[in-house]
């Protein structure tokens, strides 16, 4: 959860408020910055204050006299009897929905006022009191946003669609209706004076999300796109954070002269709608998002792996959060049906991947954040500890180790492919991918030099998450996540490289799947190739899709 100014524009004086913290809300209450925030500790929205740019978190807000961890999307203004309002949406359905009316007296202890906007399919609340309430909500799975006036004793009409999400309503000094939604490449804009019509009002330069302004102040709260350690101003050469870098210390909030922004957007625009080069990836969509497996909506579900079993079927896995490696069954690899139960609990199983052993048994192999472990299982569902490591961090070279994929050099001959791990706060860019070989899938031996990224002889580029894919001729691609801490005409997202030996890559292709990252690919029965990978919206959580490229 981090939170800026905004200045013209653009985000100057941001600051890491706290991490666990997701689709935040703010409001100036007496002087002082509070803030409602869904905690990943225990799921529950939470209330804390904001001081000299330091967030006090005061515990779990209460609904009728209980803790409940229903409510989600919080959105707090002002009630025209002078409590605080809190909108926000029921997440115990399977879809979200309807939008609920809370009121509070001192912004912890809450209780119910009714349903805003009954109806199923709608996420992220935003409202203004106008001369009419003006409520924005976000379509659940499509980036369209909803715009509607009305009251909470009359109910509510449609009045304008805008693309994007997480929307966010503010209205200005001069009376003006601000709507801020998410876009592809960087927050929109929209006003109205009235909130029945909207034109755009342009940009905001930043990669970053989950935008909320901070009632009564000219501070946002967001929360930067995968891959960031902070929104990167677009554009800027001097953004918060530098390779390999832990999170930036930016000027206090109550600085009276922030810096002036650079606007310099012309020529380092990131997102789909800036790339004009060649694209050799078509996503299909997403097909796995909270609240599948019991995740809650705004959290985690990541990393997908997966195998083809005997009789022709597909098997993907992918972690959880707060759950553990769960798993899904597909007739095709493309359409999944959850399966119930846990592969393996906690959180011992991140970054997975599984591999078929020549005996029939499946390994999972897992990040640790020091080393490389392993879980082995006689029929993919059930899943035990293998004793040691299997490759550590230190002996890689690396302070934190993840995301092992494997390949079969030739029979009885194998080579994992890894890379760092991005650890909360160090920001984008930085990030290395290099290989090691085994003859027993147990013991690996770390091979000179590195793959990808800095110190790589060809592509040094930061690069996560690598998986590679044997071509017939032997030559192998790498497909792997590239972020980095400068904005650049390249975007961001899954990228693929080549090389002749599986040492040396020397070419890249942008995939054209835009912040995907955790990709695995998959040979299917058919014959046919599928990737698969993730994405994270805040307002939703992870996001699984798959995609087909036309080079592998």
């Amino acid at each position: 959860m981090w939170i800026g100014r905004l200045v013209d524009g653009a985000m100057v004086d941001q600051a890491l408020l706290g991490a666990g913290y997701s689709v935040a809300d703010g409001l100036l209450v007496d002087g002082e910055v509070h803030v409602w925030a869904m905690a990943a500790s225990d799921h529950v929205l939470h209330h804390g204050t904001v001081t000299d740019s330091e967030f006090t978190d005061h515990g779990p807000i209460s609904v009728d006299g209980e803790v409940f961890e229903g409510f989600i999307d919080p959105d707090v203004f002002r009630l025209p009897d002078g409590r605080l309002g809190l909108v926000a949406v029921n997440g115990t359905r399977r879809t979200p929905g309807p939008i609920c009316l809370l009121a509070s007296l001192d912004g912890q202890a809450f209780e119910t006022v009714g349903v805003l906007l009954d109806e199923a399919d709608v996420q992220d609340p935003s409202v203004v009191l106008a001369d009419d309430w003006v409520l924005a909500v976000k379509v659940y799975g499509h980036e369209t946003v909803r715009v509607l006036l009305g009251a909470p004793e009359k109910g509510f009409r449609e009045v304008a669609e805008v693309p994007g999400g997480d929307p966010d309503l503010t209205m200005l000094d001069d009376g003006t209706l601000r709507l801020t939604v998410c876009g592809p490449g960087s927050l929109m804009t929209y006003a109205s004076a009235s909130g029945t019509t909207w034109r755009v009002a342009g940009p905001i330069g930043v990669q970053t999300c989950g935008p909320s302004t901070v009632t009564g102040t000219d501070l946002l709260l967001h929360l930067p796109k995968p891959g960031q350690g902070g929104a990167l101003v677009l554009g800027s050469p001097g953004s918060p954070q530098a390779p390999g870098s832990s999170a930036a210390t930016p000027p206090p909030l109550d600085s009276p002269e922030p810096p002036a922004p650079d606007r310099s957007l012309d020529h380092h625009m990131s997102g789909d709608a800036a790339w004009i080069g060649p694209t050799i990836c078509t996503s299909n969509g997403v097909f796995f998002q909270p609240p599948a497996f019991g995740v809650v909506p705004g959290e985690p579900l990541a990393d997908p792996t997966a195998t083809v079993l005997d009789d022709g079927r597909v098997r993907l896995y992918a972690y959880a959060q707060g759950i553990g490696l769960v798993s899904a069954i597909s007739d095709d690899g493309r359409t999944f049906t959850e399966e119930p139960g846990v592969r393996i609990p906690g959180t011992d199983a991140g970054q997975p991947r599984v591999w078929r052993l020549p005996d029939g048994r499946w390994r999972m192999y897992v990040s640790k954040v020091k080393d490389i472990a392993s879980f082995t299982s006689e029929d993919g569902l059930a899943f035990t500890r293998d004793p040691g490591s299997r490759l550590t961090a230190s002996e890689a070279g690396l302070p934190a180790i993840s995301s092992p994929s494997i390949v079969e050099v030739e029979p009885g001959f194998w080579r994992m492919y890894y890379s760092t791990l991005a650890m909360p706060g160090s920001g984008p860019g930085g990030k290395r991918s290099g290989s090691a070989t085994s003859t027993d899938l147990l013991e690996w031996t770390v091979e000179p030099g590195w793959r990808l990224g800095e110190g790589a002889p060809y592509l040094t580029d930061s690069a996560e998450h690598p998986f590679p894919v044997v071509a017939a001729d032997g030559s192998v691609s790498l497909f792997y996540g590239k972020f980095r801490a400068a904005s650049v005409d390249a975007p961001d997202g899954l990228w693929r490289a080549t090389s002749t030996d599986g040492l040396n890559f020397t070419e890249e292709a942008y995939t054209g799947l835009y912040f995907g990252n955790d990709p695995e690919v998959l040979l299917l029965p058919s014959g046919d190739r599928i990737i698969y990978y993730g994405d994270f919206d805040p307002s939703i959580g992870g996001k699984l899709l798959s995609a087909d490229c036309t080079e592998w």
